[in-house]
């Protein structure tokens, strides 16, 4: 018990209830493809996910480290791009792409 407090207490300054939080709020993420049925739905969070991971490299890239890039936006369209004319015209499944 000693050593689970200790955890606890080291985790420099976050509460205990905002970890509980935390760890809820992220297995919720994951159960939320099993628990919702409507494809759009399950396409919104994608959206809305690849649209937050676009925006936290952005604030690395140009936040933090003070460079200035677009080229990760172009790699991200070229991406998209070939692999929606690979689906359309080959019929190669959008994963593989």
């Amino acid at each position: 018990m000693r050593q689970i407090n200790a955890l606890i207490t080291n985790t420099r300054g976050a509460s205990p209830v905002s970890i509980i939080l935390g760890v809820v709020i992220l297995a919720g993420l994951f159960l939320f493809p099993k628990a919702v049925e409507s494809p759009y739905a399950l396409h919104i969070m994608i959206l809305f996910f690849l649209s937050t991971i676009m925006g936290e490299s952005w604030n690395i890239v140009g936040g933090y480290a003070g460079q200035y890039s677009v080229g990760h936006a172009a790699y991200f369209g070229a991406g998209a791009y070939t692999t929606m004319i690979l689906m359309q015209f080959k019929e190669i499944p959008p994963w593989y792409g």
